[in-house]
């Protein structure tokens, strides 16, 4: 484990040619692009370079990682789109991710569609990817994400509804979208997931009753859309 180590500039090229399976080098002072040669390191199981200064795209060699199970890559610079981290290559029963942390980049574009039928991504239990530029709607087959029991998309450019979908992730305990641009109401489905414990919508665009829910969510994980109404907002007066 090398993090907080205060290690700088570019990833040592020797970790090319290594076979290790574990690589933290979280809170350093790294910085550059993440190499082409990172797709050699087909042991690695584990990745963190959270913390850091990179600012490249993710290089197409990433699919090369076919044991990886668990990545963070937060608070870095990274750009791009992060396709090909979803569709990177398994070797089962490895390989696929238990969780993903992508909070704070500059990450952009859209989510594949059918990100849910990914391998990869097939049995996750985590994903985290706040704080970015991803654009366009949230996929319903996240919902075929059967492990999925954290999933947080706030703040960023996402647009569109909320998908009745997420529904079908009964593991679902943690559902964080604030701070986007989704419209149209709250699917009944959604809110009244049996392992739901944290869900905010605030600052979005959304519209309509809230539905019934058991799960006690505060004002504060409703505010700031202006066409939603309902407990624990005022009540309703055109529905």
């Amino acid at each position: 484990m090398l993090a907080k180590t205060g290690i700088k500039g570019r990833l040592p090229f020797w970790l090319a040619s290594s076979s290790i399976s574990i690589l933290d080098l979280s809170s350093n002072a790294l910085s550059g692009k993440l190499p082409h040669w990172i797709g050699n390191m087909t042991s690695l199981t584990f990745l963190n370079l959270s913390n850091n200064g990179f600012f490249s795209s993710i290089p197409v060699e990433f699919k090369n990682l076919s044991l990886l199970m668990d990545l963070d890559l937060h608070s870095n610079r990274f750009t791009g789109n992060l396709n090909v981290i979803f569709s990177k290559e398994v070797e089962d029963p490895l390989g696929h991710y238990n969780s993903i942390e992508l909070s704070n980049n500059n990450f952009n574009g859209k989510i594949d569609d059918d990100i849910g039928e990914s391998p990869a991504v097939g049995s996750i239990s985590s994903l985290i990817l706040s704080n970015n530029k991803i654009q366009g709607s949230i996929p319903k087959s996240i919902g075929k994400m059967s492990e999925l029991k954290v999933l947080k998309l706030e703040n960023n450019g996402l647009s569109g509804e909320i998908p009745m979908e997420l529904g079908n992730a009964k593991g679902l305990t943690t559902i964080l979208l604030s701070g986007n641009k989704l419209s149209g109401a709250i699917p009944e489905k959604v809110i009244n997931l049996k392992e739901l414990k944290e869900f905010d919508v605030s600052s979005n665009r959304l519209s309509g009753r809230i539905p019934p829910h058991k799960v006690n969510i505060p004002v504060s994980g409703f505010k700031n859309n202006r066409g939603l109404c309902g407990v624990p907002l005022p009540p309703c007066k055109h529905f």
